[in-house]
């Protein structure tokens, strides 16, 4: 039994490598409009990563406080909604990634190849967590009372950095390995 992703069946060749550019061009793109980037100067908590992996509700309160008087929640609440665009680019973006890694590194109908296929998955995974985390901040942002909603946060970031990275590297190392592969077979 063969693993199914989606994005293995875009062809291999150059459609592979002109759907991974436009996702490359979209992640910058919408990852420069879902970043926070407050001036240090006049901020103690300058990314978003403050509200994502808060320690504690209290630690949650000073953040979103000093940006209230700062007046940048609107931005942050920019930022939040970019971010949802941000998760569809990023999390397909390491899913071609690994898509490329299991084409590179095993032969069709393999073991390896199946599980490389079902790791695919984990990248959208790892976007629902973001989204669930978006949450958790965005209510956050309107006011709360209590830890669930820092530790939802917390535990949802915690995870999808955990995924992404791991994957992140594991996608770099196919696409390196697939464009060697691709630039060997041009040499002959």
């Amino acid at each position: 039994m063969n693993i199914y992703h989606p994005l293995d069946s875009i062809p291999e060749g150059a459609a592979t490598w002109l759907v991974f550019a436009a996702l490359v061009v979209l992640f910058l793109v919408t990852g420069k409009l879902a970043s926070l980037n407050l001036d240090a100067t006049k901020f103690k908590y300058t990314r978003i990563i403050a509200l994502e992996r808060p320690r504690d509700a209290k630690v949650a309160n000073e953040v979103i406080g000093e940006w209230r008087d700062g007046g940048k929640l609107d931005e942050v609440r920019r930022c939040l909604r970019w971010d949802n665009v941000f998760i569809v680019v990023y999390s397909t973006l390491a899913a071609l990634g690994c898509v490329i890694a299991a084409r590179a590194i095993f032969s069709p109908n393999s073991t390896g190849r199946n599980i490389a296929m079902l790791v695919a998955w984990l990248p959208w995974f790892a976007g629902l967590l973001d989204y669930v985390e978006n949450y958790a901040m965005s209510r956050m942002l309107g006011g709360f009372v209590g830890e669930s909603l820092p530790r939802l946060a917390w535990w949802c970031a915690t995870t999808k950095f955990a995924i992404i990275l791991t994957l992140g590297a594991w996608g770099i190392i196919g696409v390196l390995c697939e464009a060697c592969k691709e630039l060997r077979a041009r040499a002959v």
